[in-house]
């Protein structure tokens, strides 16, 4: 499915689930041991604990699942994204 037939967030891509997954390595979180079908990704910064729930089976990742796992990481839209080989729009 082409990347630009759906559009996110104000000119924000989708993405897919490696795309996913490369962007929170990059942000430094780790892959908590996984059962079942939801990947949970971890990071704590200053006794504060961020975690990303992943569910690759709803990829593309699109419109509110995005938004929501964007806010849960912490980071902005733009950190989020520019994880991901700078894909962020200018």
């Amino acid at each position: 499915m082409p990347r630009n037939r759906f559009r996110v967030l104000q000119g924000y891509p989708c993405l897919n689930c490696r795309e996913v997954q490369k962007a929170l390595k990059v942000l430094g979180f780790t892959l908590r041991d996984q059962t079942g079908a939801h990947e949970q990704w971890l990071l704590d910064v200053n006794n504060t604990r961020y975690k990303v729930t992943v569910s690759c089976h709803n990829q593309p990742f699109c419109r509110r699942i995005m938004k929501y796992m964007v806010l849960q990481s912490g980071f902005s839209k733009r950190q989020f994204y520019n994880a991901v080989e700078g894909i962020a729009p200018d």
